[in-house]
């Protein structure tokens, strides 16, 4: 069991010599009260206060050189979604979900490879899509740049920049109010375990710094 559903996993694994490695294969279900009750993601708990149902998925996880790999895929259906728009939806409806994590960079140290550089990319359905590359060379991984496509239309595209954060958005609806608690509360979530200052950096680092905003109707305080 797990996030309060069923899941099944194979795969193999080495765990003795120079070349340790996992390599998992899982499918399952999620509920959104399983996911409200993810301690090992905070800030997916206090999201999915938000939702409803629940929904199947299927995961690969690997491990190699000391840095993990892995990818999530979910239609969503059967999970309903009261989340600020266009993230809103019926349990009915389908808004595939995928999630990767990938290595980028490795070098060799001391005779030992490393990975140094992976991407987290997260792309939802008709909603938009969302990367970071990250310095993963340290004991804690460093946002280096990012974008976030929300909205756009054929043609267009929200491309990495040399450093920072991008973000691109075409809504019908931008409610600021809505938006500012939701990315508040999952920034906060994820840092109130750290040691003040260093883990709000962290966080804050995933947020964008320069934004590119079109919306038919733009809701601010009130």
């Amino acid at each position: 069991r797990l996030l309060g559903g069923d899941i099944r996993i194979e795969g193999r694994g080495r765990f003795t010599g120079p070349n340790r490695d996992v390599a998992l294969k899982a499918q399952g279900t999620a509920t959104a009260d399983g996911l409200r009750n993810a301690r090992e993601a905070e800030w997916l708990a206090r999201l999915a206060r938000k939702a409803s149902g629940s929904t199947p998925y299927a995961a690969t996880f690997s491990v190699r050189d000391g840095a993990s790999e892995l990818s999530l895929t979910s239609s969503l259906q059967g999970l309903a979604l009261q989340l600020p728009a266009p993230l809103v939806k019926t349990a009915e409806e389908q808004m595939p979900l995928r999630i990767e994590k990938k290595v980028l960079a490795r070098e060799t140290r001391q005779g030992a490879t490393v990975a140094t550089q992976d991407q987290l990319s997260f792309e939802l359905g008709r909603i938009g899509a969302v990367q970071y590359v990250r310095d993963i060379s340290g004991a804690e991984a460093r946002v280096l740049r990012g974008s976030i496509g929300v909205g756009l239309t054929a043609g267009e595209t929200a491309s990495l920049p040399d450093k920072g954060v991008f973000a691109n958005v075409n809504v019908a609806k931008l409610d600021i109010a809505a938006w500012d608690a939701l990315l508040g509360t999952a920034a906060s979530s994820s840092t109130q375990s750290e040691a003040p200052g260093a883990g709000e950096d962290a966080a804050q680092a995933y947020l964008p710094t320069r934004i590119a905003v079109r919306a038919q109707q733009l809701g601010i305080a009130g």
